[in-house]
């Protein structure tokens, strides 16, 4: 069990702690990833590889297209595994989402089966390719908590 002494940092730890931080962001480190949009990599230098990032918003706002572009940009470049967690949307609909993504094609198209033999032969195509990333995973355990999370 932790006390509250865990907790408390004296400013002569604070100092010294974070100017190791500073130092370790001056130099260039392969411990950040790209999300693959310039600018915003640009700005934050990436996200973090060391923390957890929540991503967070209105429906509708493009929350799973955006982690979808990250994560095919990490497993692209980086052959870095990702696992995505979706409690709310399951994982069969998220991966309809990055298979339209990647095929061009509409994705209420896809989950309606309203395809052309062109389209469908563009999605069989776009699976093989898919098929190949061993080391991609979507998670869509409905209320996964943090520590859930954490331990897989």
């Amino acid at each position: 069990m932790q006390t509250l002494e865990t907790y408390l940092k004296s400013i002569h730890q604070l100092i010294t702690n974070s100017m190791t931080i500073i130092e370790r962001q001056r130099t260039p480190s392969n411990d950040h990833l790209t999300t693959g949009l310039v600018d915003l990599d640009r700005m934050t230098r990436g996200l973090s590889a060391d923390s957890f990032t929540l991503l967070t918003g209105r429906r509708a706002m493009g929350k799973t297209s955006f982690i979808l572009n990250v994560a095919m940009t990490q497993i692209r470049e980086k052959s870095t595994p990702v696992v995505i967690f979706s409690p709310k949307r399951n994982a069969e609909l998220v991966f309809m989402k990055l298979l339209a993504a990647n095929s061009n094609i509409d994705q209420t198209r896809i989950r309606m089966g309203r395809l052309n033999d062109v389209e469908l032969n563009t999605l069989s195509t776009e699976c093989r390719h898919l098929a190949e990333l061993s080391n991609f995973y979507i998670d869509d355990t409905p209320f996964i908590s943090l520590d859930e999370i954490y331990e897989k």
